[in-house]
């Protein structure tokens, strides 16, 4: 969905921002912002928050939804389970601020909590988790030994999903710019209607 590499930010919700900045006639900066720091409050000098974010990951005004995702686990190579039920007392990666982390929580896991969904990953590859629970799309790429995710070890990983039901993916306006938000909906809602959305996703493979 995001990721950086060396010539800069890439990604579906990188994608997806820069046109919007488009339709808005601005350029968009992109600026790294774990989930985490967006507790105590939408980020200062930022418009829109973006990156696999659900209602209330962030505080401020959610959009029209973009998209929807799910929680998956992701285990090590020597952890057997395949539910939520397996993961109490072993020690499980999470984003802070993530779905992750409450479902890892609601579990009875030890949380081994991180800044970022590859970060949870990088812990379980390298042995520092037993397991983690991130989004599919990152699971799935990261699984796979997808290059873009640094993950040439994943390819001894599986994934299984979390439970519960998928949810809408949205872009997050800081609060009060009430029209902000609105014409960020209708530039969503007009993607989905001439196809731009299914294209970016067919860019990304998700």
């Amino acid at each position: 969905m995001a990721f950086r590499d060396e010539s800069g930010p890439k990604g579906f919700d990188v994608d997806l921002v820069e046109l919007i900045a488009e339709a808005l006639g601005v350029r968009a900066e992109i600026v790294d912002t774990p989930v985490a720091a967006m507790r105590g409050g939408f980020p200062a000098d930022a418009d829109l928050a973006a990156g696999a974010l659900t209602a209330g990951m962030a505080p401020g005004l959610a959009s029209s939804a973009y998209g929807e995702t799910s929680p998956v686990i992701v285990w090590g190579p020597s952890t057997r389970g395949t539910d939520l039920r397996a993961l109490r007392g072993r020690r499980v990666a999470a984003a802070l601020g993530s779905p992750g982390e409450r479902l890892a929580r609601q579990a009875g896991a030890a949380l081994v909590g991180t800044y970022l969904p590859e970060q949870s990953l990088t812990a379980v590859a390298q042995g520092r988790a037993d397991a983690a629970i991130v989004e599919a799309p990152e699971a799935l790429d990261f699984a796979a030994g997808d290059p873009a995710s640094g993950a040439a070890s994943g390819a001894r990983l599986r994934t299984t999903p979390a439970g519960g039901p998928a949810v809408p993916l949205v872009l997050v306006v800081r609060p009060g710019a009430d029209d902000l938000a609105a014409y960020v909906s209708a530039v969503i809602q007009d993607l989905r209607a001439q196809g731009g959305l299914d294209q970016l996703r067919r860019r990304w493979h998700l």
